[in-house]
């Protein structure tokens, strides 16, 4: 494999100029320089079996633990990786760990969506030194051993090759190797016969093994094997020599050991093509690339590439012969890679235009950007464009954006309007100023990041602190029987199918909105609808302005009982970082300010106290999230003078999800949940917040979420119709993008897709809804980690809460 110096990215742009001039230079016989190419193979189309075969495994990769895994190092070999990858993925190889070792040609890119789904682990391996690739393979070894049976750690310019009757190919390769390996079997060494450039002096068209079929009778190359091993038994070795642990030694294919392994020249099971020269072109670059001081290819040099090239001297001196039995694999490889990239395009910005539909009254100026004092129109991408050939010419409608405007002093996501010709945005001129429009794309289109979960036990582990609960050991007897309680989260994050978060900005455009002399009613905040509380924008004020209007802020100094210092400060901040920086409020589109939006003490005071004099009785139901929305609601009111405990409880409800979703969940369990106090009987809130929480993202099917709701919902109508309460059904908040976070949960496209399905329930059904999706979007940068917002955000929501509760539930 190649071994990589940091300076290489020189030696390798040096060494293609002098690859092509040595090419003209070459003592060569031109007429004997071109072999007899390959029989020319039908080129089969996508109803070939093999074809389809290796389409359809796309998008059902094997869940770990594996039986057999593959680990490589690679620079720069993109052009070749699939190739490499698909043939291997057919055979029968179940997941592949990619050591990306400084690769400058986007293999990261390239590999993404085999990452998603779950056929990849990309590493970025970035050792400088000249043990980078044996300690790649340490890594495979040491990380891995516990996910896969085996583990082979070869090269891209390798591929397996099984040298069986047609009786015996008929067994599925990790069929074979099950056989191979008993408990006195470590591993099974395996030759490679070295294949020529085949007369090439570029790259040729067709992909490797289609153009590739001249090979070396037997070399040293043949007796220096790779080794398809069990980690778990490795004692000490790298990729040609292992020994093992437990009595287990390595054999070839054939069944030797010892001093007769490898001896004969022939007659082996298993056999790899190594494509270690290809074109002469390639081969000079190779040689440059990796050529660090006492290196084979340092003191060989360019005699190397003649070896391999026909015409040379010292090609001639080499006993040769053909072997096409992989050449026929070459045409239906390369519509597999045709296929991947039409499915998966090459990111291009210049996808993302905005264009802008600006209204009559936008004021011409020679200066840059346009004037505007009505609501301006805009779409992304290019609707002449069309969606021909393999490539894609604009963005699909499912690409997942976050479009958001932004001022020095205010925030507001841009939701779209589809129409006839696709997504549209419109930007409110409410507030005036320069403000920047941007794009994110968030997530691809493929793989759908609105796609199911392939399991819930990710979660089984939790076992291990709570070996009593119910809903676990339900899964653990059902679903995820089997499964390892230690591996199964790891398993899940590393190898699981889910799309990554891109965060790339594609487009961004200037607007300045100009001041009109027209004054606007603006109403009393009691007077909003559920969505016209939650339909606005963050504005950023000082926190000595929020002080003198009598505001409230949320921060551990302030309300020490409900927000702890040392969890909060480090991520969020503290009382003197935001007098520095300022506060971000909610303020709804219907008003101008905070100030408007502000719940008067005296009228909360009289929202929470019922005409007897006792308190009005809140109950917020849900998961974490939820619970930072209770403590959020119970410091508004200890800060308003208000007694929390007398108005405010909250009710944990995360492992009962699971139960929820597969319709266990009775109606006596929803009766008790939905007490004031779940010991006494009858005692009831006066209202219910309620949410499932974002638990359903990284566990539950969509279909089962929405059978679930519509239980649900039929128990929560009967609970209503025999008691006084009043239930507000709150939408789940908007995830962020933490790199340590749960990957498996950070998908907001899956939130907006449950939130859907559920308010279409809920809504349906005659309950409230009230929107925390909304306000959360364009909050990530205040956020503890990838679920949970910072005491300042759940401060507002409260603040949203209670005003929903105090204008629409008395």
């Amino acid at each position: 494999m190649i071994l990589a110096l940091p300076s290489r990215r020189y030696l390798v742009a040096f060494g293609i100029v002098f690859a092509c001039l040595l090419i003209q230079s070459l003592p060569i016989d031109k007429s004997r320089s071109k072999l007899k190419s390959p029989k020319q193979w039908l080129f089969r189309d996508r109803s070939d079996e093999y074809v389809t075969k290796i389409i359809s495994l796309l998008d059902n990769a094997p869940v770990a633990p594996y039986r057999l895994m593959a680990c490589s190092m690679v620079y720069n070999e993109g052009q070749n990786m699939l190739e490499w990858m698909f043939y291997h993925m057919e055979m029968g190889i179940q997941h592949f760990v990619v050591y990306d070792h400084h690769s400058t040609d986007h293999t990261n890119e390239l590999l993404l969506p085999l990452v998603e789904l779950g056929w990849v682990t990309y590493v970025n391996w970035t050792d400088t030194s000249k043990w980078a690739q044996p300690y790649a393979f340490e890594n495979c070894q040491r990380e891995f051993k516990t996910h896969t049976d085996h583990t082979l750690f070869f090269d891209t310019d390798e591929f397996i090759v099984r040298n069986a009757t047609a009786a015996e190919n008929e067994m599925p390769f990790l069929d074979w190797i099950d056989t191979k390996f008993n408990p006195s079997v470590g591993g099974i060494a395996i030759p490679r016969l070295s294949f020529s450039s085949n007369g090439h002096y570029t790259r040729p068209e067709g992909g490797v093994l289609a153009a590739y079929t001249e090979t070396r009778i037997v070399d040293h190359n043949f007796f220096s094997p790779k080794i398809l091993g069990t980690p778990r038994y490795l004692k000490k070795g790298d990729q040609h020599n292992q020994e093992y642990t437990d009595g287990r030694v390595l054999f070839d294919s054939s069944g030797n050991s010892g001093d007769l392994k490898l001896k004969g020249k022939e007659g082996y099971e298993l056999y790899f093509h190594h494509y270690w020269a290809k074109s002469y072109a390639e081969c000079q670059t190779k040689i440059l690339q990796a050529a660090f001081p006492g290196s084979w290819r340092f003191v060989m040099g360019d005699k190397f590439c003649r070896m391999e090239m026909a015409g040379s001297p010292e090609h001639d001196d080499i006993a040769r012969h053909f072997d096409e039995r992989l050449a026929k694999f070459g045409p239906p490889l390369q519509l597999v890679i045709a296929h991947y990239h039409n499915r998966f395009p090459a990111f291009n910005i210049s996808n993302y235009p905005i264009s802008f539909n600006y209204p009559s009254s936008a004021r011409a100026s020679p200066f840059f950007p346009p004037h505007i004092t009505e609501p301006l129109k805009f779409t992304i991408g290019n609707p002449s464009s069309r969606n021909e050939g393999l490539f894609r010419t604009q963005p699909s409608s499912g690409d997942h954006l976050l479009v958001m405007a932004t001022g020095a002093d205010l925030k507001r996501h841009l939701s779209p309007t589809q129409g006839r010709q696709g997504p549209s945005y419109t930007f409110p001129t409410i507030d005036t100023g320069a403000f920047e429009i941007t794009a994110i794309r968030t997530y691809a289109n493929e793989p759908d990041p609105t796609r199911d979960p392939i399991s819930p036990c990710s979660i089984i582990g939790h076992l291990n602190n709570q070996p009593t609960r119910p809903e676990l050991l339900h899964l653990q007897k059902t679903k995820c029987a089997g499964t390892d309680l230690n591996q199964a989260y790891s398993n899940a994050i590393r190898f699981w199918p889910h799309p990554r978060y891109r965060g790339e900005q594609v487009a961004k455009r200037f607007v300045k909105v100009d001041p009109v002399d027209l004054s606007r009613q603006v109403p009393d905040p009691s007077h909003l609808s559920l969505e016209e509380l939650s339909t606005g924008r963050w504005k950023r004020s000082m926190v000595g302005q929020v002080r003198k209007a009598g505001g409230l802020l949320h921060v551990p100094a302030t309300c020490p009982r409900w927000y702890d210092a040392d969890y909060w400060t480090k991520r969020c901040g503290n009382l003197e970082d935001d007098e520095t920086r300022g506060v971000w409020k909610w303020v709804p589109d219907k008003m101008d300010s905070f100030e408007q939006f502000m719940l008067p003490t005296e009228r909360l005071t009289k929202c929470l106290t019922k005409p007897d004099g006792a308190p009005r009785r809140i109950l917020v139901v849900g998961d974490s999230v939820s619970a930072h929305n209770y403590m959020a609601i119970s410091c508004h009111l200890d800060q308003s003078g208000i007694s929390s405990h007398d108005n405010a409880r909250f009710f944990s409800l995360q492992y009962e999800m699971f139960s929820i979703m597969d319709g266990t969940f009775t109606l006596q369990d929803w009766e008790r949940i939905l007490r004031w106090d779940p010991n006494v009987p009858g005692e009831h809130p006066d209202v219910v917040l309620l949410n499932i929480g974002l638990w359903p993202v990284s566990w539950s099917t969509a279909s089962d979420f929405a059978r679930g709701m519509q239980d649900t919902i039929q128990h929560l109508k009967h609970i209503q119709r025999q008691t006084s309460v009043k239930i507000l059904w709150r939408t789940t908040t908007a995830t962020s993008h933490e790199p340590e976070g749960d990957p498996l949960s950070q998908v907001t496209p899956r939130v907006e897709l449950l939130n859907r399905v559920s308010t279409k329930l809920f809504k349906g059904a005659g309950f409230p809804i009230l929107d925390y999706f909304e306000p959360t979007v364009t909050r990530h940068e205040a956020s503890r980690d990838n679920a949970h917002y910072c005491p300042q955000v759940q401060g507002e929501l409260a603040q949203v809460a209670l005003w929903a509760i105090c204008s629409h539930l008395q």
